[in-house]
């Protein structure tokens, strides 16, 4: 007995002993720094992967503003950990620059060991990706896509990024994954969230020029982004492939693709679409906005396409659910031409949406602003929430119009009209430029015809110029 009583004594006190639990660090890197760093505020490291490796669980990692290229700022791994690399000024002023090309063959970041969504990477432009084959990838099969991420079995959150200008290229067989997802490669068993994102001008030789979402596994969210101006031979903006995907306030406009799906190609997926708006996407061949096809199901509600259902093509048992408040008209962007998506006054995506769609934690828009205003002068077309009837309803897309500054200048409309910065020549107190002008005058067009600018025939407020002339007998 006296040889096993110490070691009782030992088990107990050691099952009493306080737990202390780790302390959290946040990792600084600076791109201003004097070389190596230790990752201090006062001595940052100097290569975003440095910081990264430092880490583990729970801490952060804080990149300064700044332009980061190179070993150690591309092909950067977060082995699995659960971290926020964080850019803490935005991707206004921090870019990861990849300087990728035919001979330097590199991405921005690699998710594929098992990252949660509490995994975290955010406020960085990352551009100028480049893969072919599958060189740059995981092994035979891991694909050459994925120019700002590549994501294979794990589920990060990505948020308030601009992923743009990276290409996808194709090499010969035996690679059957490249020349896909340009901007972002997911596939594997994997649940990414992609919010708040900027996703434009990125090329993939075969699939999805702005995204990639492939495997049955996969259930991927994309809310509150802007997918523009990506071109694909299929899937313009996103293919999404044998993967669950439900795009929320998202806006995939100006697109392009060789044969099908300008905006969204969806294969043997389920894929939900609420309150986004698909403007602009084209093609050579079919559905210049959507195209489906396969045995699953395509749902969309409270969204704006561009020709309804003209402009979507389905084949080979597809099905399609065309739910409630779905609309297809112009959705009068301030100004297309500039890439300024947000919505005029008088927009129909305005108040349009369905809040019921928005969850509880999103509750501001790709600006930052707050996600849910009312417009006064807008009837209420959209989805209210029974449990929470004060809230506005939301628009349709990801920018939230704001009647109070509708030029989204961050100065009301009342100051922009009284120092003379915006012109108001209806006196309606609506700035100029936030209201619709068709031909392009500089004014809104009831300015047109008081002044007699134009004409209007059929007095219906629309400048005669401005409409179908079938037998160019009307004027103008």
């Amino acid at each position: 007995m006296s040889t096993t009583q110490p070691t009782l004594l030992i088990l107990v006190s050691l099952a009493c002993a306080p737990v202390l639990a780790r302390t959290h660090t946040t990792w600084y890197v600076d791109d201003d720094c004097v070389a190596p760093g230790i990752g201090t505020e006062e001595e940052p490291f100097c290569k975003i992967q440095d910081g990264i490796d430092a880490t583990a669980d729970g801490d952060t990692v804080l990149v300064a503003p700044g332009t980061y290229t190179g070993g150690g700022n591309r092909d950067i791994s977060l082995f699995g950990k659960t971290i926020t690399v964080l850019a803490t000024d935005g991707p206004d002023v921090t870019t990861v620059d990849i300087q990728g090309g035919p001979t330097a063959i590199h991405r921005g970041f690699f998710l594929i060991h098992g990252e949660t969504r509490e995994t975290l990477v955010e406020g960085f432009t990352i551009k100028n990706g480049y893969l072919i084959g599958d060189t740059g990838g995981t092994g035979p099969g891991g694909g050459g896509g994925g120019g700002a991420f590549y994501i294979r079995n794990s589920s990060p959150t990505i948020r308030n990024c601009v992923i743009r200008d990276h290409i996808s290229a194709t090499l010969s067989p035996p690679f059957p994954v490249d020349g896909r997802g340009a901007g972002i490669y997911i596939d594997g068993n994997s649940s990414a969230v992609i919010e708040n994102c900027v996703i434009a001008d990125n090329v993939a030789d075969r699939r999805g020029g702005g995204m990639y979402i492939g495997y049955d596994g996969s259930t991927v969210i994309v809310r509150n982004c802007l997918i523009t101006g990506n071109s694909a031979s299929n899937g313009g903006g996103i293919y999404n492939t044998f993967g669950n995907t439900t795009m929320i306030n998202t806006m995939i406009v100006d697109n392009v693709v060789a044969f099908s799906g300008g905006g969204l190609n969806s294969e043997n997926s389920d894929s939900f679409l609420r309150n986004c708006i698909l403007w602009g996407n084209q093609t050579e061949a079919v559905g210049p906005q959507i195209a489906v096809s396969g045995r699953r199901i395509l749902t969309i509600e409270y969204s704006n396409v561009r020709g309804g259902l003209k402009d979507v093509y389905g084949c080979c048992d597809w099905e399609i659910s065309w739910g409630p408040g779905m609309i297809e008209a112009d959705p009068l962007f301030f100004d297309s031409e500039n890439r300024d998506f947000h919505l005029l006054h008088g927009s129909p995506c305005i108040d349009a949406g369905n809040n019921l769609a928005v969850p509880e934690d999103v509750t501001t828009d790709l600006d930052g602003g707050p996600r849910f205003i009312d417009d006064p002068d807008t009837p209420d077309t959209g989805n209210p929430d029974p449990d929470a009837p004060k809230l506005p309803i939301v628009d349709m897309g990801p920018y939230e119009y704001d009647p109070e500054d509708c030029n989204n200048n961050d100065t009301t409309d009342e100051q922009d009209i009284a120092d003379g910065t915006s012109q108001d020549c209806n006196t309606n107190d609506i700035p100029d430029e936030c209201e619709i002008d068709c031909n392009g005058t500089g004014q809104p067009d009831d300015c047109d015809i008081d002044q007699s600018i134009s004409e209007d025939c059929n007095d219906n407020g629309v400048p005669d110029e401005c409409e179908i002339d079938a037998d160019s007998s009307a004027p103008g």
